[in-house]
């Protein structure tokens, strides 16, 4: 870590002493690189980001461009950036470790420019009709070996074009009482508190219960209407799916088997036998009534997944046929781990479905719902007639109301799971105890640098290529982040926890300043006696 400090500086003296100037008279003050504002979250929010925000601030030091840092509050910067009149030049942010984000379609889509409005994901505002083309050959085939092409072609196409600098690929860091518990097996990408962590593990001693802990209560039980991170992990037990994630791959679930017909078609035949928890059958009725509902209502999260749906054909009792309004490639992958099963016998007696707070819900998931205290506490129970049964007894979430409360919960033996993400401070005491495991993953989200490519310096290609030389996406993972992380670079939107999506042959950027001097003098950027970067004449 010292020594990529000392090289940044070193650098910095080697570039401001090197530079290619210019007299002050042959300058156009106005065509001086002006001072660029970054946004970046608080160091109280997310150190981590803020810290990156003073590193990069460093580093385009080395290019001769000055930069301000302002922390603000994160849905601050999620407004500005995604709303008219798109006042910005840079800021930070982080996409979160979901399950659909496993499957490339939604960080290959956001770049397309049809997000590029109001209130779109397209926050950078790349316009290109190359990268469109590859993004809609990505989205429309239900054939993995045809995406598989497109997503790479688009993940070289984005590091080609500097479009996004993803600086480092996040981990989740999560600790566990590991005299209490065998077979812990973290998902790829989502780490413990997952489905197929919580029904392989097993209890060794004691009760039959898994304590977990949790710094956040849940907000409601509501699947119409899910928002936080906390009540999808414990809905995605209470209720079960068409298919599940194993490993890097959707398996089936609810559904025994599915057929692609052609990409906007898909048959699938459901299990039979299986119950939701008040005994009644699950069947082609119930998976029919959950997107046409869901259609009608709408579906929270999942509402895309559902509203791609033209109609759902009833074959049999046990089978239906999904009919696409339009290709959507990731309709297995995404959809059918995203959308759970409504039992239609109770749903289609609720009069206002989005205002319902569901008190006690009825799924066909591992796991049925006991109670839920709110503040304290909430208690799951296996469901012996799920068709692959829990090896535990039953699941605890309990609150605590600090971080430090959770760290002595986990040394009092009190608690057998850490539900969210370590930090830094508690994973450094928690794995100096001798019962506590501490398991490290890669999430499925990434940590992130964007900048506005309809305002200069950031719309000229030269100008990025060059940013991305001095940006040392090792070094500030290395820094900030004592290595729990895995460095990112230009263009690699797809985590390799994705597995059969990762591109591992993405274009690289070294860090190295002269190489990044030279593309800025050989596009016309000048600089003054002083270092300071100047556009091109003809910009």
């Amino acid at each position: 870590m010292l020594r990529r400090l000392v090289t940044l500086l070193l650098a910095a003296a080697v570039v401001l002493t090197g530079l290619v100037t210019a007299s002050a008279q042959s300058l156009d003050p106005a065509r001086r690189v002006p001072r660029l504002v970054f946004y970046t979250t608080t160091p109280q929010y997310d150190p981590g980001r803020y810290e990156a925000a003073l590193l990069i601030q460093e580093a385009f030091s080395l290019l001769g461009v000055d930069v301000d840092v302002r922390p603000i509050d994160q849905p601050v910067i999620t407004s500005i950036s995604r709303s008219e009149p798109w006042d910005y030049d840079g800021f930070f942010l982080s996409w979160g470790s979901q399950p659909e984000r496993l499957d490339p379609h939604h960080y290959v889509w956001i770049f397309h420019s049809s997000n590029i409005g109001h209130l779109g994901e397209n926050r950078q505002g790349f316009n290109d009709p190359v990268y469109d083309a590859i993004a809609e050959g990505a989205a429309v085939s239900l054939d993995p070996a045809t995406r598989r092409e497109y997503v790479f072609k688009a993940q070289e196409y984005l590091a080609d074009n500097v479009v996004v600098i993803p600086l480092w690929f996040n981990h989740l860091t999560q600790a566990y009482n590991r005299q209490r518990l065998a077979n812990v097996t973290p998902q790829p990408g989502l780490g413990l508190f997952t489905y197929n962590s919580l029904t392989r593990l097993r209890i060794t001693q004691g009760p039959n219960v898994l304590r977990a802990a949790h710094r956040q209560d849940i907000d409601h039980l509501n699947p119409l209407t899910v928002v936080q991170n906390t009540d999808r992990q414990i809905l995605d037990l209470i209720y079960d799916f068409l298919g599940r994630l194993d490993g890097d791959a959707v398996v089936p679930s609810t559904a025994e088997s599915w057929r692609v017909i052609d990409n906007q078609t898909v048959e699938v035949r459901i299990k039979q036998g299986l119950t939701f928890h008040d005994g009644r059958p699950v069947t082609a009725y119930d998976v029919k009534f959950t997107w046409d509902y869901g259609k009608q209502v709408g579906f929270g999260r999942a509402d895309a997944h559902v509203q791609i749906v033209d109609r759902v054909d009833l074959v049999d009792d046990y089978t239906v046929v999904f009919h696409l309004k339009e290709p959507y490639g990731a309709f297995i992958n995404a959809a059918f781990i995203s959308v759970p099963i409504l039992p239609k016998h109770i749903w289609e007696n609720v009069e206002n479905p989005t205002q319902w707070n569901n008190p006690n819900p009825i799924g066909s998931g591992p796991f049925s719902f006991g109670y839920w205290r709110r503040g304290e506490e909430l208690r799951l129970n296996r469901f012996d007639g799920y068709y692959a049964p829990a090896n535990i007894d039953g699941i605890l979430l309990i609150v605590y109301a600090n971080p430090d409360a959770i760290v002595g919960a986990m040394e009092l033996g009190d608690a057998d799971l850490v539900v969210p993400q370590l930090t830094l401070e508690q994973e450094q005491v928690l794995k100096e105890m001798d019962h506590v495991g501490i398991s490290y993953v890669m999430g499925s989200g990434w940590t992130y640098f964007a900048y506005n490519l309809r305002r200069q310096p950031f719309a000229d290609l030269a100008f990025r290529k060059a940013m991305a030389h001095v940006i040392d996406t090792a070094m500030i993972t290395e820094t900030i982040l004592d290595d729990l992380a895995t460095p990112a670079g230009p263009g690699q939107i797809v985590p390799p926890s994705a597995g059969y999506w990762y591109n591992p042959d993405v274009p690289r950027y070294e860090f190295d300043p002269e190489l990044a001097r030279q593309i800025l003098a050989e596009a016309g950027y000048q600089w003054d006696a002083q270092g300071r970067l100047y556009l091109p004449a003809n910009r």
